[in-house]
């Protein structure tokens, strides 16, 4: 089995295209006091200013994390703040954004949940034995062996001449035939 950690990176991806929020609710036993940083953006304004880019900046600004909004919070304590999007750095001021801290109680806390995507199938349980039953001699490191418990073995038995002499073939085919029902040469303990 292989397990692959894809974190909520599957899901933020899910989000961002189709819109849609993909996340997990969980009902607070008891509300709590939540104080975030809010950044307000006054479009008629930035679209005034900043004509075609405006759309982008939006964007750029909608995006923003809640570290992100504190960061540029601390810039705007000046009055104005610069932003990069697409390469292009544009000057923020009071008009255009202003940046609040609101407290909220929640009573619902919501999240995106973390992706544990397990693979399952006969080729992983195949190259899992195939991997566990080999081993390479000491003494000998052109003599490869797989080295199988009895119980999965595909083989138990094998019975092979030790020459090509044609009046050995059949001796070796009596020797290899199988035993009648009921009886068993050997016993797996």
């Amino acid at each position: 089995m292989g397990c692959a950690d894809r974190s909520c990176y599957d899901l933020e991806k899910h989000e961002e295209a189709t819109r849609k929020g993909l996340f997990a609710q969980d009902k607070l036993d008891e509300p709590k006091t939540v104080e975030s940083v809010v950044l307000d953006c006054n479009m008629g304004f930035i679209g005034k200013t900043f004509k075609v880019k405006g759309k982008a900046i939006r964007e750029h600004l909608d995006k923003l994390t809640q570290d992100d909004i504190k960061k540029l919070e601390k810039e705007f304590s000046s009055g104005s703040i610069k932003i990069k999007v697409d390469g292009e750095e544009f000057v923020l001021t009071k008009e255009a954004i202003s940046i609040k801290t609101v407290t909220t109680k929640v009573s619902i806390e919501e999240y995106t949940p973390a992706v544990i995507e397990p693979s399952f199938g006969i080729g992983r349980i195949l190259y899992s034995l195939l991997e566990h039953s080999f081993w390479v001699r000491e003494s000998d490191e052109q003599r490869a062996v797989f080295s199988f418990k009895p119980l999965i073995a595909p083989i138990k038995c094998l019975v092979a001449p030790l020459s090509n002499k044609t009046e050995f073939d059949p001796l070796v085919e009596e020797i290899g035939k199988p035993p009648p029902s009921g009886v068993a040469y050997f016993h797996q303990f």
